[in-house]
């Protein structure tokens, strides 16, 4: 499968791609208005996104792009910054994790091949925050059932193998001018306790932790302010 990208000039000076997490795509962040012009993953390999990337900045002559990495989507825009740091305008990690347990990916694995539309459902209710009825009846209505049919069970495995080799650490990020990291207060799949101890050992990080927000910390209605 080829990678493939699609530019949305919105009338800004910088540009931002919007890298989605594991069992989402490019849609999950269709309400969000940032005052970027956007640049949206439409296909692309969790392995190999840095060097994709690097090839349609350089196809579409854009200097500098700000990374939007949220869960999954955190682990690859940290190695797009990291690999090409000239081309990184600004770093925003939403909803990571040090790392991943693989033996817990493992097991995962398993229960989507055994059924993989009962675990995305279950996965999916946990991202969202509790009380928050209006996004989870939007991701309901407009994404849910295209996700569950569509998401092969290799290419969500796929993804798992990604999660199980990558990590994030202090050392990582003090190789960067400025991080900001945004995490959900109520979060079930990335525990908060992983981002508030990265900050304890890298103060420069700009951490936000937005209560009454769980996994999509930018579903919350305060994400823009405090963006």
């Amino acid at each position: 499968m080829s990678a493939e990208f699609r530019f949305i000039d919105r009338g800004y000076k910088k540009s931002l791609i919007l890298i989605p997490g594991w069992a989402m795509d490019y849609r999950i962040f269709s309400g969000l208005e940032l005052g970027y012009n956007y640049l949206l993953p439409l296909k692309t390999h969790p392995f190999t996104l840095a060097e994709e990337l690097l090839a349609i900045l350089d196809k579409k002559s854009i200097d500098r792009v700000g990374l939007f990495g949220w869960s999954m989507g955190g682990f690859q825009a940290l190695d797009f910054a990291l690999s090409h740091p000239a081309r990184a305008e600004e770093l925003i990690l939403l909803s990571i994790r040090k790392q991943y347990d693989p033996a817990i990916l493992e097991k995962i694995a398993l229960k989507i091949k055994r059924n993989k539309k009962a675990f995305l459902y279950r996965f999916y209710l946990d991202c969202f925050y509790s009380c928050d009825n209006n996004g989870w009846a939007w991701f309901k209505d407009n994404l849910m059932r295209d996700y569950l049919n569509n998401f092969t069970s290799e290419e969500l495995i796929y993804g798992l193998e990604y999660l199980a080799q990558v990590s994030i650490s202090p050392g990582k990020l003090s190789l960067l001018p400025r991080v900001r990291i945004f995490h959900g207060e109520q979060d079930k799949i990335s525990p908060r306790e992983d981002m508030i101890n990265i900050k304890s050992l890298f103060p420069e990080i700009d951490l936000v932790i937005l209560k009454g927000a769980g996994h999509l910390p930018f579903f919350n209605p305060e994400f823009r302010r405090y963006f």
